[in-house]
């Protein structure tokens, strides 16, 4: 039976197993039929993404299941529910010739008793390199130390088991195995052999270990920012998320177990919560690529905390649906409590600015980009928050003061001299004044990066000198 993409199938997508953990999408399985007939199981495959196989695999389940059916018999022979001894002989000859399963059996020794020829493709040998010989021949000296002691528990216990280890192919090369082996004994002779089957986990091994090493750099990257993580399952509405979630509004896990939306929901302050429902709407219907918003949560304490959440969805249902949410959130607590005091310092400055006649500028010096104060643009009888560039600036200083501020700019440019000077200015409204400048460099890695400074209109007081 084989079961392409689960979801799709209107025989189980409604499924537990489909809808939920484990996530069954692919399925096949070959039964396990007993000489008399019953149907007393399967061996089966499962997989977390549609897929497809051909009639090779196939082939292989059904010679898995065939032995598993041998297996068993083989362990019921006390109760008369087996075969003939010969019908089992000529199953397994067929089963090591055909299957294209690595399988091989060994005596109480340890020593190969037979090898299917799939082993032998996969090892690189022929069969007379193999029978007879010890089975920790084939291994790195480590496995084969742990693989000698077991063998004797293994005969000892005749107990199913299920192992990993390294093999060595005859080229040298090292492949990961899994070995899966039950303990067959001849009822006439009393003699044991094992029936194993092997499977090269190299491949996955690889993977687990990339993805432990992806999942740790993850969590390092996760520990050195401070943010929190979460899951959120908009469909079933369950939320999962780490203990430092938990930790910026005050609480552990436990105390706000069992979570759901409502966890967050009900702790967000209500004037941002329709906002962040109305940007997820947007995600889910494709008009903005991701969430991307600033929520305050309403600290155990009773303060709020100001979170940054970024999120994305990472599956969808079969008819289009968001399912699986991911993202972060980030603290940001301390930077809106620096924006807030920024703020009032510069209406501040701005106010102190007012009385004083006095306005500020600056120079980024790569781009060129310059700034102005409210209080500069009102003294250029500009409207506040006007932009300009240098050169617009500079041709707002009276031809004979051009040349002097020009050649100032230049010597801060060139080796971070500060000036202080007093020139006329024809302002943008065409007024003649006197200013004073003022300027100095600021440095970045011993090169100056920005220049600022202040102006204040001295008319009055340059009048009054005159």
């Amino acid at each position: 039976m084989v079961v392409n993409d689960a979801e799709r199938d209107p025989r189980f997508v409604t499924n537990p197993l489909v809808i939920g953990e484990p996530h069954i999408r692919f399925y096949a399985g070959a039964p396990i039929i007993l000489t008399g007939g019953q149907r007393i199981g399967a061996v089966c495959i499962i997989g977390r993404s549609p897929r497809t196989i051909d009639e090779k695999q196939k082939q292989a389940l059904i010679h898995l299941a065939a032995a598993a059916a041998a297996a068993l018999e083989m362990r019921q022979r006390s109760q008369g529910h087996l075969v003939a001894s010969e019908t089992i002989l000529e199953r397994y000859n067929n089963l090591y010739k055909s299957t294209p399963a690595m399988l091989h059996s060994i005596d109480s020794e340890g020593r190969f008793l037979a090898v299917s020829d799939t082993w032998l493709t996969a090892m690189g040998y022929v069969s007379g390199e193999v029978i007879g010989r010890l089975a920790t021949d084939f291994m790195p000296p480590d496995s084969a130390k742990h693989v000698r002691a077991a063998i004797r528990e293994f005969f000892r216990a005749a107990q199913p088991v299920e192992t990993e280890y390294q093999m060595l192919r005859k080229d040298g090369g090292v492949i990961d195995v899994s070995v899966s082996a039950v303990v067959e004994r001849e009822e006439r002779t009393g003699i044991q052999r094992s029936l194993a089957v092997v499977h090269d986990i190299t491949a996955r091994k690889i993977i687990k270990q990339q993805l432990r090493e992806s999942r740790d750099r993850l969590q390092s990257i996760i520990d050195g920012t401070n943010v929190a993580t979460w899951e959120w399952n908009v469909q079933s509405n369950e939320l999962r998320v780490d203990n430092r979630w938990a930790e910026m509004i005050g609480y552990s896990l436990d105390e706000i177990a069992p979570l759901s939306l409502a966890s967050w929901s009900d702790r967000a302050h209500p004037d941002d919560l329709a906002r962040a429902l109305s940007i997820l709407e947007r995600h889910f219907s494709g008009e903005i690529d991701r969430y991307d918003c600033e929520v305050r949560l309403r600290h155990k304490d009773g303060h709020w905390v100001s979170v940054h959440e970024r999120g994305r969805v990472a599956s969808w249902t079969s008819d289009g649906k968001p399912l699986w949410m991911m993202g972060t959130h980030a603290d940001m607590s301390d930077r809106v409590q620096k924006e807030l005091a920024l703020r009032e310092a510069k209406l501040m400055l701005d106010r102190t600015g007012q009385i004083a006649n006095v306005g500020g500028w600056t120079i980024d010096l790569p781009s060129g980009d310059l700034h102005w104060s409210d209080e500069t643009c009102r003294l250029l009888d500009l409207t506040p928050g006007t932009s300009s560039s240098l050169e617009e600036a500079l041709s707002a200083y009276a031809p004979q003061s051009r040349a002097v501020i020009t050649a100032a700019l230049e010597a801060a440019k060139m080796d971070g001299t500060p000036w202080d000077l007093e020139v006329g200015m024809v302002t943008f409204g065409g007024r003649h004044i006197w200013v004073r400048v003022s300027g100095m460099p600021e440095f970045e890695g011993g090169r100056p990066v920005r220049l600022v400074g202040a102006v204040q209109d001295i008319t009055r007081r340059y009048e009054a000198e005159q």
